[in-house]
């Protein structure tokens, strides 16, 4: 099978056609311009070739599609990965589904707990996730949880839930000493 890019008229021409110079020249010249077409084609398939794209072009379409939990300082990889997720978090917008999607992307973890899951207050919930805390985070998280979250929802409180892997040495020791005391008696 012959590829697109690899294909010459000369090789679907009648046999009539073939052989002339003019027909080896014209052939050859369609496949090039075939080529350079399709090798812009690939260039502006920006969504086909999203995660090959570079830095620049991911910050663009997150400008253009105003990515909202979006923050130039990310690494690209999550970038990326907000990008992606844009169109998806518009439709789910003020959903507990975008606050977990939220703590997932930009924590790894996390969800939030209804009043009634609690016994809080109507209205109301918390946020139970492993965040290492950080002045910087908090003030980042409260932001972006502003745009996601219902503006009805009033937020209690956020449980952080660190885990610290340590090793803890222990040891004992034991020192036994007798001591023997002689009396005598009329000597003090």
């Amino acid at each position: 099978m012959i590829k697109l890019k690899d294909a010459l008229l000369s090789d679907i021409a009648p046999h009539s056609l073939l052989g002339t110079d003019d027909m080896e020249a014209y052939s050859r010249t369609l496949r090039d311009a075939v080529r350079l077409v399709l090798d812009m084609s690939e260039k502006t398939m920006v969504y086909y070739n999203f995660d090959s794209l570079s830095e620049k072009i991911t910050d663009l379409m997150a400008s253009e599609w105003r990515t909202q939990f979006y923050d130039g300082t990310l690494e690209l990889a999550k970038k990326k990965e907000l990008v992606k997720n844009t169109l998806q978090w518009y439709l789910s917008a003020g959903t507990d589904k975008a606050v977990n999607s939220l703590l997932e992307t930009l924590f790894g973890n996390g969800k939030i707990i209804p009043w009634y899951e609690y016994g809080g207050q109507p209205y109301h919930a918390k946020i139970s996730a492993n965040i290492e805390y950080s002045e910087g985070i908090m003030e980042k998280f409260d932001t972006l949880l502003r745009k996601v979250k219902k503006t009805s929802t009033i937020l209690d409180e956020i449980e952080m839930e660190n885990q610290i892997k340590t090793s803890i040495h222990t040891g004992v020791s034991m020192h036994m000493q007798e001591r023997a005391c002689f009396y005598v008696q009329g000597v003090k």
